[in-house]
């Protein structure tokens, strides 16, 4: 049996279903449309609530890597670690010791 939808529910799932069906972000879509973001954002919430809204599955991945371990770095070994948010961190020269720590430090 299908649910009988407010005119205010039947507004707000036209609007998040044409953000689902197109390239833009809520924020950009609510932006064009000149529509409050959070009330896009939260009739999301309700209507997935409800069941009239499909929740959306978040896209997680990972990279496989593999350790190496009691490697010993030479004394000229240089890398780069590039964390999510883009910052960068180049490591030059490190001991074994100053590794440790380094590791420690991200973990």
């Amino acid at each position: 049996m299908e649910k009988v939808l407010t005119e205010k529910q039947r507004y707000w799932l036209d609007h998040l279903k044409q953000i689902d069906a197109g390239d833009l972000s809520s924020a950009a879509y609510a932006r064009e449309h000149q529509l409050d973001p959070h009330a896009l954002y939260r009739w999301r919430s309700v209507l997935t609530k409800q069941g009239i809204l499909a929740a959306k599955t978040p896209i997680v991945s990972f990279a496989q890597v593999s350790v190496v371990k009691n490697m010993q770095p030479s004394i000229d070994s240089k890398f780069t670690i590039e964390f999510p948010n883009g910052c960068k961190l180049l490591c030059e020269y490190l001991n074994t010791t100053d590794l440790q720590w380094l590791i420690n430090a991200i973990q």
